[in-house]
């Protein structure tokens, strides 16, 4: 049955396409380009980096580096599948289901999670045991080890006169209690584009005893939505211990897609912002890019043929849908790679030291 381009479109936006439409062919990408929603998506990149060139934030220069980059990268994988391109760069494994890819890749790292120790630095914290005179409840939920009962009093001591923010260490304590596979890592990638910020990539790396995993939910089709924050959900659940790097941007923009989309409340109760605890830790001034302290502070310098700055994500994916070519997305997946990988190296220095 040969369908038009309308149910075509119609499929693909409702990620229900039961005749194994593939979004990888050239002839689908190409409808899809002609559809409103995405050439108006590209009207906006190309509109950003206009006014950021405008503005200085960007030099002409960049790019045209950039450009160039793209054009290589675009040739190079033209007509070859993600999983070729994954296991080129050293990114892992990769499989697809329905308009997700989704690459798997362990890396070795142990973080010590010594809940004892937690526990005995929250007791003998001086704030702490005046709020467990005022609820003694506190001291049973913090000898028992809950982390989901402690961190919300905790928080409430924020903003009182004398007492502690949310960037001292008693904060971090509780992320001790989780115990293995109960604390992963996020760091999503999104177009940025500020009046359709649609989500291209989930990397979410959960903590074991010597390693972490780290999974990619990468998108390839930018209108199918609910198959991304769908198919994340299992790994996204309230009662997990969730560490992130500014959380007011990965948190707050899975929140409010799983609410657009109709899907299953977002509201974790634990939820340790790197951002907030490095900035006492290394003892910034002010709260910093996650790729100045990985450099500066933690000495890793990324391969600058691989990386792409998160403020040129949009332009690559979108270079994907326009080409149909698997190129682009390679230094998108490689980026949220790193981003992950730094955090959970930011998060291990913090909760071993303090």
């Amino acid at each position: 049955m040969k369908l038009d381009k309308s149910t075509i479109i119609k499929k693909v936006r409702m990620g229900k396409d039961k005749q194994n439409i593939s979004l990888d062919t050239e002839q689908t990408q190409k409808e899809l380009i002609n559809n409103h929603a995405l050439k108006r998506m590209i009207n906006q990149c190309n509109m950003r980096i206009n006014e950021d060139i405008k503005n200085g934030k960007l030099h002409p220069g960049v790019i045209l580096e950039h450009d160039n980059i793209l054009r290589q990268i675009i040739l190079e994988y033209e007509n070859k599948p993600l999983s070729e391109g994954v296991k080129n760069w050293g990114l892992g494994e990769c499989y697809h289901q329905n308009n997700l890819a989704i690459i798997e890749k362990k890396i070795p790292l142990k973080i010590k999670l010594d809940k004892e120790d937690g526990i005995q630095k929250l007791l003998s914290n001086p704030l702490v045991l005046k709020k467990v005179r005022e609820q003694p409840q506190l001291q049973e939920w913090i000898e028992e080890g809950n982390p989901h009962l402690v961190y919300p009093v905790l928080r409430s001591l924020k903003g009182r006169k004398g007492c502690a923010t949310l960037s001292e260490p008693i904060h971090i304590q509780p992320a001790k209690m989780h115990g293995y596979n109960n604390i992963k890592i996020i760091d999503i990638e999104t177009t940025g584009l500020e009046h359709d910020p649609s989500h291209i990539l989930h990397g979410i790396a959960t903590i074991h005893d010597d390693y972490i995993l780290i999974r990619q939910y990468l998108l390839l089709d930018l209108l199918d939505q609910y198959t991304l924050i769908h198919h994340t959900i299992p790994e996204l659940q309230n009662e997990m211990g969730y560490v992130c790097y500014n959380k007011g941007y990965d948190l707050t923009k899975i929140t409010k897609r799983r609410a657009n989309l109709g899907l299953l409340h977002y509201n974790p109760t634990c939820v340790y912002d790197m951002m907030h605890f490095s900035r006492r830790f290394f003892e910034l001034k002010k709260p910093l890019k996650l790729q100045y302290i990985e450099k500066h502070y933690l000495n890793i310098e990324r391969e600058d043929a691989f990386e792409v700055p998160g403020s040129f994500i949009y332009k690559y994916y979108l270079s994907y849908l326009e080409n149909s070519s698997i190129g682009p997305l390679l230094p998108i997946i490689y980026h949220n790679q790193k981003d992950l990988i730094t955090t959970a190296r930011i998060f291990k220095k913090i909760i071993e030291t303090w």
